[in-house]
C-alpha cells in the first residue's frame, strides 16, 4: 500500500527545506535570483516559502523561462508565489515567447481539415 507520504515523497526532494540552502539554491539557479530575493524581503513575511515554491517550478518550466518571469516580476513588484503562478498562467507566452494576446494564435480552422479529406478515394 502506498501512503501519501511515499507517494509525494519525490516532490519534497525537489527543493531544499533549510532557509539558508533555499536561498543559496535560488540565487545559484536563477540569474535574477539574488536581486529577486533582496527585493522580495519587504513584501513577504516568509520569503523562503515563496523561493522554495519557485524552485519547485523547475519541474514544469525551464530555468531560462523562469528567469524571464522573475525579471518581469521584479519590474512589476510581484513576489508572492500565488501572483507568480498567475503571471505564468496569463503572461507566459508574452514574456517568454514574445507573443502578446493581440497576436493571433493558430485557431481550430487553421489546423483542422474537412472530414472528406480522410475519406478513401472513390474510383
Amino acid at each position: 500500500m502506498v501512503t501519501v507520504d511515499n507517494h509525494y515523497g519525490d516532490l519534497n526532494d525537489i527543493a531544499p527545506k533549510s532557509i539558508p540552502e533555499i536561498r543559496r539554491q535560488f540565487e545559484n539557479t536563477f540569474i535574477n535570483g539574488e536581486i529577486f530575493y533582496k527585493n522580495c524581503i519587504p513584501y513577504l513575511k516568509q520569503p523562503s516559502y515563496h523561493l522554495r515554491e519557485i524552485i519547485k517550478l523547475k519541474q514544469l518550466y525551464d530555468i531560462a523561462s523562469l528567469d524571464l518571469i522573475l525579471e518581469y516580476c521584479i519590474a512589476e513588484n510581484i513576489y508572492e508565489i500565488k501572483e507568480i503562478r498567475n503571471v505564468l498562467k496569463n503572461k507566459y507566452l508574452e514574456i517568454v515567447k514574445g507573443i502578446n494576446s493581440k497576436e493571433e494564435l493558430l485557431t481550430m480552422t487553421d489546423t483542422s481539415r474537412e472530414l472528406s479529406y480522410y475519406e478513401e478515394d472513390q474510383i
